[in-house]
Parts: structure tokens; sequence; C-alpha cells
């Protein structure tokens, strides 16, 4: 099938954000679009280039993270229409999520999508025997649909590179043919023959994918075909090792898939089958990290008031227990043995979402956050008493020495203000903060006893200030388990 016009244009692994630091960030597009993930480097060695951040900026967003997923994808020979078929999906899928809010269960043969009418947008597409597609691309904004449970389902659009074009090698062709139908949903394969669209989108070259501009006989197939595939219950699950997958974990398979594949010879079968062993269990170690952050966040996230560290180091046992539950319950490849260095894994990730949200939790403790400036300027007065009460019996040294230590206080003061409120010379403030630590620690809290109601406040935050002991116990417990 050829057509004669293109969309839109096609987006480039080079359309990045550049930071003033000189760090390159890709971030997706506002509006939905055709989006790059995989692209082939022909200019120097054939190799493959997998847009990691594109990736998980799509299968990490909170609304479909965590839903399970279905990839529809097409694949085969250059300039057989793929991209231009394609946009009929997209066509149908943005009306049918639309339309199942405002109508609720849609008829099958219900062709109101079709819009004869509109010029056909989306993946980039056009006519002529050269190539349009490089690579592997996905729809930036996966679909949410019910699937025939009722569950919400999400749907990934994905266009891939055409084969057997003049430019790409054999590797090329089976590469690209390989990973699209190991992600696709798609392994049952049936057949449906489409009529040719027509004379007219042949020869036209101002065609713009216009339904009206289309054979009816095409038409009439094009709306039996793309129900029976899109529809609610003809949806397919990605699933792999009889486990459904949601969109967190088949970035999981992504990876993996994409690091067996970046060598020069194709891999061996089983090559694959440990990477997706591997891309399994790392999917489980995901899931399970993802079950723990959502419950910490429900106890201690950001809008949650201050909780003491025995309190917070209790909820953390309790959400590494659920967490390590969930990653033993689900289905993995692999033998016990294959998947106990992923457990290990979880645990150091664990502990280190906990460090996390213990600073987070440490910085609402208003006690904690101000001992620098209150140590400081109750040094600074203390110092002053003393500077004046030695002049007074006319030891001036010793008044100068005291007159020189209340200026590096004052200094100390004035380098933590403005490290904590321009966010420059942090270093320099995290080293004013270790010495009032010290100075705390083994100097004001050990006496706090002797200095009656201060005392008493004083231990008092002292205890709602003891995370870095907690956290370093913690630390050093881990560490003679592991």
């Amino acid at each position: 099938m050829e057509v004669h016009q293109q969309s839109a244009p096609e987006p480039s692994l080079l359309d990045e954000m550049i930071n003033h630091s000189g760090h390159v960030e890709e971030l997706l597009p506002a509006e939905p679009q055709a989006v790059r993930i995989v692209e082939v480097v022909e200019e120097t060695d054939h190799s493959f280039e997998l847009n990691t951040d594109l990736l998980e900026q799509i299968l990490l967003n909170p609304k479909v993270a965590d839903k399970k997923v279905a990839v529809i994808g097409v694949a085969g020979a250059y300039r057989k229409g793929k991209s231009f078929l394609l946009n009929f999906f997209l066509r149908y899928l943005t009306w049918r999520s639309k339309a199942d809010k405002v109508m609720g269960e849609v008829e099958l043969d219900n062709n109101q999508w079709m819009s004869p009418n509109s010029p056909l947008s989306g993946f980039s597409w056009r006519g002529g025997s050269e190539r349009d597609t490089n690579g592997i691309l996905i729809w930036s904004e996966p679909f949410l649909m019910k699937d025939k449970n009722g569950e919400e389902i999400a749907v990934l659009l994905m266009d891939t590179q055409g084969a057997f074009d003049s430019q790409s090698t054999v590797k090329d062709c089976a590469t690209i043919f390989a990973l699209s139908t190991m992600i696709s949903s798609v392994q049952d394969i049936r057949c449906f023959l489409m009529p040719h669209p027509g004379l007219k989108v042949a020869t036209n070259p101002n065609f713009d994918g216009k339904l009206v501009d289309i054979e009816n006989e095409f038409q009439q197939q094009l709306g039996v075909m793309i129900p029976r595939l899109l529809d609610s219950h003809a949806l397919v699950h990605k699933e792999i090792n009889g486990q459904k997958m949601t969109c967190r974990e088949l970035l999981e398979y992504f990876k993996a898939y994409m690091r067996i594949f970046k060598g020069q010879d194709l891999p061996e079968p089983k090559s694959m089958l440990m990477a997706t062993a591997e891309a399994n269990n790392l999917a489980a170690v995901a899931s399970a990290r993802a079950a723990y952050q959502k419950e910490m966040e429900e106890v201690c996230g950001g809008d949650t008031p201050y909780m003491s560290t025995n309190e917070l180091l209790e909820q953390h046992d309790r959400c590494k227990s659920v967490a390590i539950r969930e990653f033993r319950n689900a289905r993995k490849m692999g033998g016990v043995e294959f998947s106990l260095q992923f457990l290990d894994r979880l645990e150091s990730d664990l502990q280190e979402s906990y460090e996390s949200y213990l600073k987070v939790n440490n910085g609402k403790n208003l006690f904690k956050s101000m001992r620098t400036p209150t140590v400081l300027v109750t040094l600074m007065i203390i110092d002053y008493i003393f500077q004046e009460f030695f002049q007074l019996l006319g030891l001036n040294a010793i008044a100068g020495l005291f007159s020189s230590i209340l200026c590096i206080v004052i200094g100390a003061l004035g380098v933590w203000a403005y490290s904590r409120y321009s966010g420059h010379l942090r270093e320099a403030g995290g080293y004013v903060d270790d010495a009032v630590t010290y100075v705390w620690t083994n100097f004001i809290s050990p006496n706090a006893n002797h200095l009656g109601p201060l005392g008493g406040a004083i231990q008092m935050g002292d205890a709602l200030g003891s995370g870095n002991r907690t956290t370093n116990s913690t630390n050093s417990d881990n560490k003679k388990r592991n």
C-alpha cells in the first residue's frame, strides 16, 4: 500500500533540551505525538540506542505505571503502509477513549470513529520509494481502555522501521522485527486480508489520508478489522510467563532486550531466555519497590507531619515486609537461586529509600532544622559576655581571644544563612552543620542535666533529633547481615 502525503514530521533523538550545566535532557512534548524510543545509528556501526529517559516518562507516568498494558505494533517490509494503517488505529483509540466516557459501552459496528473528511495525522507517513520510519516509535500518551473484564488497561501503539530497504542491514531488519514481536502483546497470529485502497491513493501526490478519497471496499474492511483488534473484548494483555505485565514492568523488559541486541551478532535463544528471566525478576523488584514507596508515602510523605525516628523505623520494617512478600509471591523465571540476587538488590533499594524518607522526615523536625543557628547565636551571646567580663578585669589578651572567636562564629552563621537561602556554598554550609553537631554532641548534650529547665529542653530536642544515630546503627546492622 503506497500513500503520498506525510502528516507530521517524525521526531528525532536530537530534539533535546540542554540546560546550562551542559546536561542533555529530553522531555516529552506537551501534545501527544509519536516519539522515537529506539534509533538505529546507521552512520557508524548500525548499533541500536534506547531512549531510556523518554520511555521512562511514558511508562512510569503515575496514571499508567501500575496498570496492565497492551502493546499493539506493526512490523513488516518498508513502503507497505504500516504507519498509514497505524494512524487509523490511533484515530479509533482516540475516539473510543472519549466515546466510552460519554456513551459507555460502544457497539462493535459503530463507525463514527472513521471521520471520512478528516486528514490522517499522527505517526509520520508518506508515499514514494524512500523509507520514512527509523527505529521504533510509540505514541507518547497511552490510551486508557476497559478490557473484557471491565479492568482499566493502558494501550500502547508502536510503529517500526520497515524491513528490506536499501539502507538497512539484515541484522537491522531482524533486530527491529524481533524487538517488536517480543514487546508486542499479540502472539496469536491471524490473517485479515485488506483490499487495495484505490488508484487515487497510489497516484495522487496531494492525497492527505481522507477516507473519502479511498475506495469504499477498503473503508468497509477497515471498519471491520480495527474494532476486532482494539475493541475492549479483543484487547490482548501483554503476558510473560503467564503473568500480565504492567507498564512499570514492561520498562524492565525493554531495557533487558535492548542490552542483548546491542552486540554485533544476533543473540542466541539461550541468551534471550536469560535476558527475559532477568527482566522478569527486575520487574518483580520494581513492583515490590513501588509497593513499599506507596505504603511509606501514606505515613511519612511530604505532606505528612513529623514522626519520631523509632516510629518511622517501625513503619519501614512493616512496609519492607509487605514489599518482600510481594516479591516472593510474584511468578519469577530462573529458579530460586537466580532470584536471590534480586532479593538482595530489593533490600538494598528499600534501605536507600528508607534513608531518603528519613532525611525528609528529619527536615520536618523544627528543632533539628534550627539547631545550627540556635547554637551559633547562643555561642555568640556567651562569647560576648566573656569578652566583656575579661575586658573589665583588664585581661585584654584573653578578651581579644574571645573577640576573635566571636568573629569566627558570626562568620560561620553568615555562611550558613547564605548557604540555606541562596543554595550556594552548600559544602561550606555542611561543614558548619557538622561543626555544630560536634559541639552539640560532645559538649552541650552531655551536660544537659546541669542546666536546669534549659537542659530539659535540650534533652527533648536530642530525643527528637536522634535520626542520624538511628540511621548509622541501622546501616551497620545491614552491613553485618549482608
